[in-house]
């Protein structure tokens, strides 16, 4: 099926329309989309699929999205202060005797601005921040540890357990990676949203 100017003019518009409404309910989000897709339809039904200035037009008479996306309340609670905090408390609120950590989770869950998919990077990527990354670096264990034992039958020998220390560091490294990547891509969709 070919696309249409007035196919490009719409999708780009409902693109935009469901970023302006994210933080709304799914059902709500889906009852506005629904009434602005009847409305779109209505307006253009004489129109030919080419009339891309008509299509604009009809556009312009629904308003910008931005302007439905208010008018349905999307946005008003976002920008609060305890929000912009999510990314610093699960970065280092672990060191806070993890309660700094559980606050910056509890945030994250009870706020509009992340979808589900945030919310499990956020809490489950690296657990406790960079807290995590101390535990999982001074564990018993984690780094390698050799002993060495006296000749037996002539020979010393060298018994080694743990990780080998690149390979320890490697995960180390990228375990605070994956913790400041999370907390950027966390921050990012703050923003825009």
């Amino acid at each position: 099926m070919r696309k249409t100017r007035r196919d490009e003019l719409t999708r780009d518009y409902l693109r935009e329309l469901d970023r302006r409404l994210a933080s709304l309910p799914r059902s709500r989000r889906r009852q506005i989309r629904e009434e602005v897709e009847a409305h779109i339809e209505e307006g253009c039904r004489q129109l030919a699929p080419e009339d891309g200035a008509g299509t604009r037009q009809v556009l312009e008479q629904l308003g910008e999205p931005e302007e439905i996306a208010r008018e349905a309340g999307a946005g008003l609670q976002r920008r609060t202060w305890p929000e912009a905090l999510v990314p610093v408390l699960l970065l280092f609120g672990g060191f806070v005797f993890l309660v700094g950590w559980l606050a910056g989770v509890a945030i994250l869950w009870g706020s509009p601005v992340w979808r589900l998919r945030d919310r499990l990077l956020g809490t489950l990527v690296v657990p406790l921040g960079l807290m995590g990354v101390t535990l999982i670096g001074v564990v018993p264990g984690a780094a390698s540890e050799c002993l060495t034992y006296g000749p037996v039958g002539g020979r010393m020998v060298t018994h080694c357990t743990g990780l080998p220390p690149p390979l320890a560091t490697l995960i180390l490294l990228v375990l605070v990676v994956a913790a400041f990547t999370v907390a950027i891509h966390l921050d990012r969709v703050r923003r825009r949203t």
